[in-house]
């Protein structure tokens, strides 16, 4: 008994240990050249030039991340952190992951049992991705929604005849974030030597949208072939706005229909635990050993998957 209350406050504590970690990660001021090169794919080039030091000095995340380098999922989830704008390395944000992952695992399992322990687990190791998307949606949705002033504003640079590099400079200046901030990044990868179109896929890498693909497309295509840019945006960014004016209508036409969906999806798992809270011994041979135990796992899959479905049935492309 002493044993088996050993190794768990030994696993608690490996896991509080883990998670102040993966918070300290968070907060820490990283090397902004280091970083920088890292966005821009200069880092390689800075390996090379380091020598056979790198690898004397390499410390316990450098390990880390020379092996996470061997998957795609790695550079996948390297774009991600670059277009959330979060400060994190990928070892530091698989770090954090598993200590919440763990920490959930050890204390539902102490009070409730390894099931609820797996279950509780798993929520909180996938947390910190949901987090990581919802910025990435919010990012993009914030981005999209400023480019029609955004291209008023680099159509005005253009005709008061500025180069393209001045534009975007303009842009990064006076234009409210993300836009500022995407398009100074822009300008630090031209400024760091990276070409224009290089620079400006890297932009439809990070926001991944149809309506900053034609922008740079247009972009790209005038700086390689010549002709009136201005033009040309000027007559893009009146499509942008009509586009986004008929989604804005679209989202308000189905609003009712989301709402409805997100209720139906809710009202299970909230009239479970209010049962729960008024009458626990009703509830408790719900959750006995035994394969009754799968009746409240299949609840929960089928309302995932439900919920799922009404997502894609609300889904109208424009």
């Amino acid at each position: 008994m002493m044993g088996g209350a050993l190794i768990f406050s030994l696993l608690v504590a490996l896991a509080t240990i883990t998670l102040f970690f993966g918070l300290w990660s968070l907060i820490r001021r990283s090397d902004p050249v280091g970083r920088r090169l890292t966005e821009y794919g200069a880092a390689a080039q800075s390996a090379q030039t380091a020598g056979g030091n790198a690898n004397e000095s390499r410390g316990l995340l450098a390990n880390l991340a020379a092996q996470t380098e061997r998957f795609d999922l790695t550079k996948q989830l390297d774009s991600q952190l670059s277009r959330a704008g979060m400060r994190l390395t990928v070892p530091e944000f698989i770090i954090l992951s598993a200590g919440l992952g763990l920490l959930g695992l050890l204390l539902a399992a102490w009070r409730s049992g390894i099931v609820v322990g797996l279950i509780l687990g798993a929520v909180l190791a996938y947390a910190p991705t949901v987090y990581l998307k919802m910025l990435i949606n919010r990012t993009r949705r914030a981005f999209t929604h400023q480019l029609p002033d955004t291209l008023v504003l680099l159509v005005g640079a253009l005709r008061a005849g500025y180069g393209l590099t001045q534009a975007f400079q303009t842009l990064a200046e006076q234009m409210p974030a993300p836009a500022s901030a995407e398009f100074g990044r822009v300008l630090r990868a031209i400024n760091l030597g990276v070409p224009v179109e290089q620079a400006l896929h890297e932009l439809v890498v990070r926001i991944g949208t149809d309506e900053v693909d034609l922008v740079v497309t247009a972009i790209v295509v005038q700086h390689q072939m010549g002709g009136n840019l201005a033009e040309t945006l000027d007559l893009i960014g009146e499509t942008i706005r009509d586009r986004i004016d008929i989604q804005r209508e679209v989202m308000a036409l189905t609003a009712e229909e989301q709402m409805t969906g997100y209720v139906l999806s809710a009202l299970p798992t909230l009239l479970g635990l209010l049962l729960f809270l008024i009458n626990p011994t009703f509830m408790k041979p719900l959750f006995a050993p035994g394969l009754v135990r799968i009746l409240p796992i299949s609840a929960a899959v089928m309302q995932i998957l439900g919920f799922i479905v009404m997502r894609h049935m609300l889904k109208i492309e424009v």
